[in-house]
């Protein structure tokens, strides 16, 4: 796999130049997309897009993730999930497989997640369609920024606020502290959980 600083569209365009098999496997943002597939066909891709001027960076990942080189993943972990007992969600989740929301039939669920392994990652439409939904407010949990900073690409020039809640520059109480205080100011009050 590998991550260039172009959209999907420049990349697929490369893609289909390229003799094998390599596919868009992150559309992150139009500023980047990670593509996957097999090693040598990824490798001529990354060539071909640095002599073309872009910034491309292999990725230290085992196995080419959210194409079909992993789909042999997709049984065994849908005979796991067989296994687990899963409910309908209580509120309303996104797919990034498809940019729609989960179904409530726990088999379609099961069978969603396991399809999502070996299905591209949709985040440009996954925003998109949060954004449609009336989502305004975009909170990303985890380490560093990466999820804020696409979110800020998507959405440029439209009413938004991407809050991160880590970051090692900030300090993780400061990035975390900062956060709150912006989710208050956007209105968000402090509930106490169900006890």
């Amino acid at each position: 796999m590998a991550a260039v600083n172009a959209s999907a569209e420049v990349v697929q365009a490369l893609l289909d130049e390229v003799d094998g098999y390599a596919v868009c496997a992150n559309k992150n943002c139009t500023a980047q997309t990670v593509f996957g597939g097999e090693s040598e066909v990824v490798k001529q891709a990354c060539e071909v897009l640095r002599e073309r001027g872009y910034d491309v960076r292999l990725l230290p990942v085992s196995h080419a993730f959210h194409t079909r080189i992993v789909a042999p993943a997709s049984e065994p972990l849908r005979a796991h999930l067989a296994t687990i007992d899963i409910s309908a969600p209580s509120c309303d989740i996104l797919s990034n497989v498809h940019a729609d929301f989960y179904p409530t039939d726990p088999d379609a669920i099961r069978a969603l997640l396991a399809e999502q392994v070996a299905s591209p990652v949709e985040y440009i439409a996954q925003i998109e369609r949060m954004y449609a939904e009336g989502v305004r407010t975009f909170v990303e949990v985890g380490p560093k920024r990466a999820q804020t900073g696409f979110v800020g690409n998507i959405l440029d020039g439209r009413q938004h606020d991407a809050i991160l809640t880590n970051h090692p520059k900030m300090g993780a109480m400061t990035a975390l502290r900062s956060a709150i205080g912006r989710l208050l100011v956007a209105g968000f009050a402090p509930t106490r959980p169900p006890s």
